[in-house]
Order: structure tokens, then sequence, then C-alpha cells
């Protein structure tokens, strides 16, 4: 799927799913639902897919993600592009902050660190987890593992919960 700008006073295309809300795919579980309900949830989401990152599992404290495979081309030592671990990372940590946002509400990124330990080589598993904080700022940190148990990558990130925006599908004003 490609997306385009519209220049001012243009109109938009019509949404992909035919309107102005998100697409059910899009809507989380309610976060009391079964962990397998999340899980799959998380497996529909068409930004993890394009990382090639699939959700494993997840318990109360802690969820998994695997990236096995990616369409994005290797550094030429074989590991994954830093930009594509932060990617990757950042999609797994959306999922993790999910599971602590209240129905009606979404979560977006607000900031994230990255450090990186080690070369990534694939197949890498990500682990994340929600860290103490606020209601309506989250603190996530997903930490990425390479084969052997390594430490690859950290990344700490600051998630801010809000209402779920309404897409814009009409013109753009001047003022845009």
């Amino acid at each position: 799927m490609s997306w385009a700008f519209a220049e001012k006073g243009e109109r938009l295309a019509e949404l992909p799913w035919g309107g102005s809300v998100p697409p059910e795919f899009l809507v989380a579980p309610d976060p009391d639902a079964a962990t397998e309900k999340w899980v799959e949830w998380a497996n529909r989401l068409p930004n993890l897919a394009a990382f090639g990152v699939r959700c494993t599992k997840m318990d109360d404290e802690f969820c998994y993600f695997d990236l096995v495979d990616t369409a994005h081309p290797l550094n030429p030592n074989g590991a994954l592009n830093g930009g594509v671990i932060a990617g990757a990372m950042d999609q797994a940590m959306g999922v993790v902050g999910s599971r602590v946002t209240p129905p009606g509400y979404s979560l977006v990124t607000a900031g994230l660190s990255v450090q990186f330990h080690s070369p990534a080589m694939p197949s890498v598993r990500m682990v994340g987890r929600v860290l103490p904080g606020g209601n309506r700022v989250k603190f996530v940190e997903t930490v990425m593992y390479d084969c052997a148990g390594r430490r690859c990558a950290t990344e700490q990130g600051t998630m801010v919960i809000g209402p779920v925006p309404r897409i814009c599908a009409g013109r753009l004003g001047d003022d845009v």
C-alpha cells in the first residue's frame, strides 16, 4: 500500500478501508482479553508484518516477538540495519504499550532511544515490557537478542495515550 500527501486544497483519495476511523484490524482487544486474542491481533498488524516480525507469546509482564526474515537489505556484515532494528522494536513497543491502553484510546511514540550492543544477525527475538509510569505517559522497554541469547539492542520508548484520532478524508485547508 502506498500513501501520498495531498497538495493544499486537493481532495485526499478515499481511504483503503473506506472510512475515517481505523479499520477493525487496528482496533486492539480489550485490556482484559485473553493473551491469545492479543497475539492474534498483533499478528494481523501490517506494521509488524512489514518488518517481518511475529508476536509469539505474551504473559502478564512480557511480550515476545521474533524477526526471522526481513525484506530489508542486511548490512554488508550480514547484520540487520540499525534503522530496521529501531523500527521493528518501535512497532513491538506499540503492541506492548497497547496492552495497558484503555478502550477508545490509542498509543503513540513520543520519543525513543536505542542502544546497539552487538550486531543483530537474523533470527532475533525481542522481549518487551511496560515499565512503571503514569496513566497518560507509558514507558516501554524492548530488548533484542540473537539466536545465541546475546543482547543486541535495547530500546526505551516514551508512549503517550490519547483519544483514537480521526483520519482526515476531506480537504486540506490553507492553514496547513
